[in-house]
């Protein structure tokens, strides 16, 4: 016997799917220079999403690469972006739904 899982929490919280699409909206407009950096917007969002060593996430080496191309903003939406997705997905994955963010 399956068990029944609730909804997503997105959709049992008034206004949560309206924030993260405001919030994803904003991260995509502020990752403007994304195409030049984008192997250093890679690497940072793996460093991130699956760290070597979870007490130090980013290596040094990763962040200074990114941080050449991209400012204190940027780098502020795509670690966002990274870890509201990974949130989305866990969350997706913990009540047996197919909602992620775009």
């Amino acid at each position: 016997m399956r068990t029944v899982r609730m909804p997503h929490p997105i959709d049992l919280l008034p206004g949560a799917q309206e924030a993260l699409n405001i919030l994803e909206n904003t991260i995509k407009a502020t990752m403007s220079n994304l195409p030049e950096g984008d192997a250093a917007a890679r690497a940072l969002t793996e460093a991130v999403t699956n760290p070597d060593d979870p007490t130090d996430p980013v290596p040094d080496h990763v962040w200074d690469q990114a941080a050449k191309h991209f400012d204190q903003k940027e780098l502020a939406a795509l670690l966002l972006s990274a870890v509201l997705t990974i949130a989305v997905d866990r969350l997706s994955t913990a009540t047996r739904q197919s909602k992620g963010m775009s």
